[in-house]
């Protein structure tokens, strides 16, 4: 029922001689009472839980704190906030009578024409340390696509295709109307403006302005809820999801364009592929240097191996590839010397090894710093040593993951994997020591004697 019909009919009432609340006249009464409970729960921050009752009483509803608990102390006296309008209760029956079954750019007070702006690329410049002139036309014209605009809401709104994590906190809100027969039960999800809501018979309800309604009528208090429900402008958070689903990759990819001139040479040697740009990114090999990244092949390379280049970007400007030319060869010579391995990569077309360059070598600084601190595999070894030795990946068929290494003399080691073992090994074959593994491979792939 809308206001209007509520209106109408209260005229109606009124005109009959019968002082009456509106939705009273055609026995759908308003609630006798309102029960909230707004329950937030975080591991660093506390913990905040706060209980209201909110009574009818002469034309009004009289709002009551009935609890509290912050942290470990805990209230539960009964004790008078305020006093609200009818009208605050019957707006939020209103968002109940017409259900929404989607949400707009207008439920969220923002219109395509928003995400024309030329100031957005303030939200995402950060990005990215250096910005072509190409990159930033691509990127204002995806975000001023209206599919792009209506896709990151989903996202950002409703945390679409969003994978649940195990989290230190939580949250819930829950709404129950008590009427003199029957009583309906609102839940919030954990989703900004906790749409959808949910309903005791599962129906779903994406109104925005049932968090508005309920803001109208409680006080402010320290709770993530609360938060939730504030009314924000939300345009800097959806250009900056659009960017990341729909301009990000696709950005990278055009770094590869802008530094085309330096692979003519290199294109004439190897097939290249899976290009991308990746900035202030941690990872097993770098400690967030900017750079460009790609795999190469050629028909020297056995099948299933393929080289993962990684050439640092400086000041805008790519390492030279003329190393990567002279040194990759001798790195994948050493891995095709190891019969296992081949042998491994020849059952399966969807086993990979990639063999790394970084730069120079096939070790990265960041692995090298590694070993040479006497914390890892290799003892008592000198940086001329590691520049010979090979680093490298190897994916299988059924999603494991390890890292391995190459000595010049073909002492092949595990430094760490990925999942349930490694190679042909278990989990307990390998010590169930993953991050640390440090196993030493004879050249038939079985395992040397620990020393």
């Amino acid at each position: 029922m809308t206001s209007l019909q509520r209106f109408l009919l209260g005229c109606h009432a009124l005109f009959l001689g019968v002082v009456l609340i509106p939705s009273l006249a055609i026995g759908a009464p308003l609630p006798k009472r309102v029960l909230i409970a707004d329950r937030s729960y975080d591991k660093y921050y506390g913990s905040h839980e706060y209980f209201y009752e909110l009574i009818a009483e002469n034309g009004n509803y009289q709002v009551y704190q009935t609890g509290q608990r912050v942290g470990d102390d805990s209230t539960f006296a009964k004790k008078f906030l305020q006093a609200v309008p009818t009208s605050t209760v019957v707006q939020l029956l209103d968002e109940l009578d017409q259900p929404r079954h989607s949400v707009t750019p207008a439920d969220l007070h923002v219109s395509y024409a928003d995400f024309k702006k030329r100031h957005l690329f303030k939200y995402y410049k950060q990005y990215r340390m250096t910005w072509t002139r190409e990159q930033i036309r691509f990127t204002r014209k995806e975000l001023a696509k209206p599919e792009n605009i209506d896709y990151a809401i989903l996202r950002y709104v409703l945390r679409h295709r969003y994978t649940r994590l195990h989290s230190s906190g939580g949250r819930t809100f829950t709404v129950s109307l008590l009427y003199p027969d029957h009583q309906t039960t609102l839940t919030a999800s954990s989703n900004k403006y906790g749409i959808p809501w949910k309903d005791e018979h599962g129906a779903l309800y994406y109104n925005v302005g049932i968090s508005q309604s309920l803001l109208a009528l409680l006080p402010a208090v320290p709770s993530a809820n609360w938060t939730a429900f504030q009314p924000e402008d939300l345009v800097p958070e959806l250009a900056e999801q659009i960017y990341q689903d729909r301009c990000a990759k696709v950005v990278g990819l055009m770094s590869w364009h802008t530094y085309r001139k330096s692979f003519k040479q290199l294109q004439k040697r190897y097939v290249i592929g899976a290009i991308s740009e990746q900035e202030r990114s941690y990872d097993w090999q770098w400690n967030g240097e900017n750079r460009l990244y790609f795999q190469a092949k050629n028909a020297t390379m056995k099948q299933g191996v393929y080289l993962g280049v990684a050439l640092t970007i400086t000041n805008g400007k790519l390492f030279p590839v003329d190393s990567l030319l002279h040194q990759a060869p001798r790195y994948i010579q050493q891995l095709q010397q190891v019969p296992f391995l081949m042998t491994f990569l020849a059952a399966d077309t969807a086993r990979r090894a990639i063999v790394s360059f970084n730069n120079i070598r096939s070790l990265s600084e960041k692995m090298k710093e590694y070993q040479l601190s006497g914390r890892d595999c290799l003892q008592g070894v000198s940086t001329a040593y590691l520049n010979q030795c090979v680093a490298l990946r190897l994916t299988e068929e059924n999603g494991r993951d390890s890292v391995w290494l190459i000595t010049p003399q073909l002492d092949v080691i595990l430094l760490y994997y990925f999942g349930q073992g490694a190679y042909k090994y278990s989990d307990a074959e390998l010590g169930n020591n993953r991050y640390h593994t440090c196993k030493h491979f004879n050249l038939d792939g079985s395992l040397k004697p620990a020393d």
